[in-house]
């Protein structure tokens, strides 16, 4: 006797956790690594910028050559940043945020001598990196038209100025008169320009570092009220002796 073929019999359904088991085998797909390589490519561009720039000056920094070095390709690099000026501008705010994290504590905007060793050591750092910064300052004065790449570095060179201003504020040691925006704003003009000149080469280092001292005590002797003033006051004087004394 023949056995009755068995036509559109099913397999049973898997149930609970073997359908899930299941269902998760043909749907997982592989952890995505897209986002950790891009932050990879972002801070490798950003620190072979910066030394690419200190080696050979702005005349010998380029997209092309900065692929070369770092192995990343022209479009992932053009992808991420854009233009050579938005990558330069990148490279500087992040060289700034780790530097002030590494040197700067936050007390020191709430003293006269905290900021002044502030000045210092920003001094010290753009010393250590002298042809970058003129590659950002020719590119400063070059792009009128680059509101990204300025805002980068206003901000840089304003904040350690604004934070003291509020930090006086809150303290209650401002003359009434005072608006603490035109104050840091004037303060950023001042750094700007002198900054300029030592670029340049018309200001040494040790008169570079003076002035901005300088600049910064004078602001902060018209703006502060007595008695405390007299603190800044004599920090001025001594300033002054000594590098009177060094010439």
């Amino acid at each position: 006797m023949k056995a009755t073929p068995q036509v559109g019999r099913r397999k049973p359904r898997a149930t609970g956790a073997t359908a899930g088991a299941a269902r998760g085998a043909r749907t997982a797909k592989p952890p995505r690594r897209k986002r950790p390589v891009l932050a990879q490519h972002r801070h490798t561009l950003l620190e072979e910028a910066r030394n690419l720039i200190e080696e050979r000056g702005l005349k010998g920094f380029g997209i092309r050559a900065l692929s070369a070095r770092s192995g990343i390709g022209h479009r992932t690099i053009y992808m991420l940043y854009g233009s050579k000026e938005e990558l330069i501008a990148a490279a500087l705010q992040e060289y700034m945020e780790e530097t002030r994290a590494k040197f700067v504590q936050s007390e020191q905007f709430e003293t006269i001598g905290g900021m002044l060793k502030i000045l210092e050591t920003g001094a010290e750092v753009r010393r250590a990196i002298r042809n970058y910064m003129r590659a950002i300052d020719t590119l400063y004065f070059s792009l009128p038209d680059s509101p990204r790449f300025h805002g980068v570095v206003r901000a840089a060179r304003r904040s350690k100025f604004e934070q003291w201003i509020n930090a006086s504020m809150r303290a209650g040691i401002l003359k009434a008169w005072v608006d603490p925006e035109m104050a840091a704003e004037d303060q950023l003009r001042a750094e700007i320009i002198l900054t300029h000149d030592w670029c340049a080469g018309t200001l040494k280092d040790d008169e570079y570092d003076f002035r901005r001292k300088r600049s910064f005590l004078l602001l902060a002797l018209a703006i502060v009220e007595s008695p405390h003033d007299a603190r800044i006051e004599r920090a001025l004087i001594d300033l002054t002796r000594q590098h009177s004394a060094a010439r």
